[in-house]
Order: C-alpha cells, then sequence, then structure tokens
C-alpha cells in the first residue's frame, strides 16, 4: 500500500509551512534550541536558503527520530522469524556490530531515497540519465543486488562480520551518507544486545503474517509490534 500522491504533498506542504511559521517565531524570539541554530546559520552565515532551512528540519523530522526504531521493530521480526540467526547472536553477542549492518541491508526502513539530480549525463543498465533529470534510487533494490551480494534473499548475521566485506544502501552513500549512522548503529546495537539478553524467551506476540505495516512511500515500517517477553532474566 501506498498514500495517494496528492493527500502525501498536501500534507508536506502544510508541514513546510508549520516549520517556516516556527523558523519566524525563533528568528524572532531565539531558545536553546537546534532550530533556533538553524536560523542563526542561515541568517548569520548565509549557509542555507529559507527552502533549504525547511528541507533540512523536514529531513531531521523524518530521518533523525523514527528511523532506528523503525529498525528496532523490523529487525526483531527479521531475527525471530529466522531462529537459526537468532541463535548464532545469542552464543556470540561479539556478532552483534555486523548483524546490524545485515539488518540495515536485509530489512532496513529506508527503501528508496530522497530526489536527487544527476551532475552529468550516464547510461546505467542501457538507459541514458541526462544531466538534469531527477532520478530516486531504490536503496532496497540495490541492497539485494545478486551483483553485490552473495545470496541476497538471505539474512546471515555473520555477512557484515568482515569489515571489508560488502558495505549496504541503508545510510546512502558519497556525500549523502547520513550523519546519525555512528549513533544509530550504537543505538540499535545496545538495544537489541540488551532485549535478546534479558528476554531469553522473547517471540511475536502475533503470527507474521498479522503485523501490520504502514501505508507510506518513503519506508517500510510496522504500525506496531506485539511482543511475548517471557520470564525476564535476572540482572
Amino acid at each position: 500500500m501506498s498514500m495517494e500522491p496528492r493527500r502525501l504533498n498536501t500534507m508536506l506542504s502544510e508541514v513546510a509551512v508549520y516549520i517556516g511559521e516556527l523558523a519566524d517565531r525563533r528568528r524572532a524570539e531565539p531558545t536553546d534550541d537546534l532550530l533556533t541554530g538553524l536560523v542563526q546559520a542561515r541568517d548569520g552565515d548565509g549557509r542555507l536558503s529559507d527552502t533549504e532551512l525547511v528541507t533540512m528540519v523536514l529531513a531531521l523530522m523524518i530521518a533523525g527520530y523514527p528511523t532506528t526504531s523503525q529498525l528496532l521493530g523490523n529487525g526483531l521480526v527479521a531475527l525471530l522469524t529466522h531462529p537459526d540467526q537468532l541463535a548464532l547472536l545469542r552464543e556470540d553477542p561479539g556478532l552483534m556490530p555486523g548483524a546490524v549492518q545485515e539488518l540495515l541491508r536485509w530489512c532496513g526502513p529506508a527503501v528508496v531515497s530522497k530526489l536527487r539530480y544527476a551532475a552529468e549525463d550516464i547510461t546505467l543498465g542501457g538507459t541514458l540519465i541526462r544531466r538534469g533529470d531527477c532520478v530516486q534510487v531504490v536503496l532496497g533494490s540495490a541492497n539485494h543486488d545478486p551483483g553485490r551480494y552473495t545470496d541476497p534473499g538471505r539474512l546471515d548475521v555473520t555477512r557484515g562480520a568482515d569489515a571489508s566485506g560488502p558495505h549496504h544502501f541503508g545510510y546512502s552513500q558519497g556525500i549523502h551518507y547520513c550523519l546519525g549512522a555512528m549513533l544509530a548503529n550504537q543505538e540499535a546495537e545496545v538495544a537489541l544486545a540488551g532485549l535478546l539478553g534479558r528476554y531469553p524467551d522473547l517471540a511475536l506476540g502475533v503470527p507474521e503474517d498479522r503485523l501490520e505495516w504502514k501505508a507510506q512511500p518513503l519506508t517500510r515500517v510496522l504500525v506496531r509490534l506485539p511482543l511475548s517477553l517471557g520470564t525476564a532474566r535476572a540482572a
């Protein structure tokens, strides 16, 4: 399912107007928050246009907070429905950093990129993309490219154990690489290790086919994740 494009555009326009009005209030009455800092960077250093300021705040709202929690939800579903991989992770907690990278590849919440514009003419897969053409990259497809990954449809928590192994596109690449990647990695590693260590009988609270997924165009995320915790291990 996907949100009707006209409705999505209307909602984004309304949010953009709200951000612009809030930025005006922060300009008149500065506070100790991130938006005030962005406004001051825009006004003092001239580094952000009004449009860039609004776009930056939208990006922070969409990518800065919910994506890590969404990764945790998707990742838990993946592990709890692949008991062999869950067992490997329980037996060797040292696999956790690589496992998080594999979860980002296999079931990361970001499935498409934001809109980009080609900087020069380039031919990809026999298709000519001209300079200035608008492009949207399907990250989920790139993360399952058989030309880059061995058996890409298989979840393998040991795949990322070798730092020199294939990198995923869950955080994009190049100059657009996610600035919060290191924090997101640490949060996911700590949260998953804590849950798996504390609750040895952790399981889905409903059958997998009864899980609800949000109808939105840019990410694949759960509406909610019912879990059965079981008995907690003593701290």
